[in-house]
């Protein structure tokens, strides 16, 4: 068994966020072929959305009725987070397993509901530390009156909330691959000698988030758009964004949880024999 990475043990490592975002890039054609379903989804859920905000803003009383496309867009919402899971199975199973992914990989399934949610119970612990963290930020932000305090806030809960995620994280590749043990306990314990990789990505992470944001907003600035267009394009510059992000942090935890199990972190050079890439 190969020892783990030099560096992903201590503080603060980069070296998995660089081969996760690296990975992410060199993979388009697959991810190509995973993403259509669910970018089909999201498209209508982001044009139905931005139709609802212009139907609001034309007519303001609009919004103490529910719309009639209410239930349909909420169908479609559990249909796309069926088909992220799907993805996300088939993003583990071709990094671990090497299995070529191709359109029957994307289906929903028992496995992708099942991945699903997980998945929730996983980014509702995440969000719960982050929540927690903002709060007591808020207040060391007030009770300083320091502005920088206050700015540092929102990247700092961010970065606690993946950090916390993350550590839990093995559990989903397990669920990918019908392992039979499912428990965040076993993921934060056995992902211990990666903290400093994991800690590198969350900060990557909250970066770029935090400059997508800034970006879109900017480009929203510039380029004037009615009601419709604006909502559309900063939902869907959200999605894509947030899909980049995501995938790269499924590669972050494929490549923990294979570190952690078989004693090769992708990345190195016994880590791509292993593969098979």
């Amino acid at each position: 068994m190969q020892e783990p990475r030099p560096g992903l043990g201590s503080f603060l490592d980069f070296s998995l966020a660089r081969f996760a975002l690296n990975d992410v890039v060199r993979h388009y054609p697959v991810i190509r072929t995973l993403a259509a379903p669910l970018f089909l989804a999201v498209l209508v859920c982001i044009h139905l959305t931005a139709y609802g905000a212009a139907s609001i803003a034309v007519t303001p009383l609009a919004i103490d009725a529910d719309p009639p496309y209410l239930g349909v867009l909420i169908v479609i919402v559990l249909v796309a987070g069926v088909l992220w899971g799907a993805l996300a199975v088939a993003w583990h199973r071709f990094f671990l397993l090497g299995e070529k992914p191709g359109w029957r990989s994307v289906l929903p399934g028992f496995a992708a509901l099942g991945y699903f949610l997980t998945a929730i119970g996983l980014i509702a612990a995440g969000i719960g530390v982050g929540f927690f963290v903002s709060v007591l930020g808020d207040v060391a932000a007030a009770l300083s009156g320091l502005p920088f305090v206050a700015a540092l806030v929102w990247p700092v809960a961010v970065v606690a909330g993946a950090y916390v995620a993350l550590r839990m994280s093995p559990v989903l590749p397990g669920v990918a691959l019908d392992y039979s043990w499912r428990s965040f306990r076993n993921g934060w314990s056995v992902t211990r000698p990666y903290v400093g990789g994991i800690f590198g990505w969350s900060v990557v992470l909250a970066a770029l988030m935090l400059a997508a944001r800034l970006a879109i907003k900017a480009l929203l600035f510039v380029v004037p758009l009615d009601v419709y267009g604006t909502n559309f394009v900063f939902l869907g510059l959200s999605f894509a964004a947030t899909f980049f992000l995501g995938l790269a942090s499924l590669t972050v935890i494929t490549a923990v949880f294979h570190a952690a199990y078989d004693g090769v972190l992708f990345g190195t050079d016994s880590g791509e024999e292993a593969n098979g890439r």
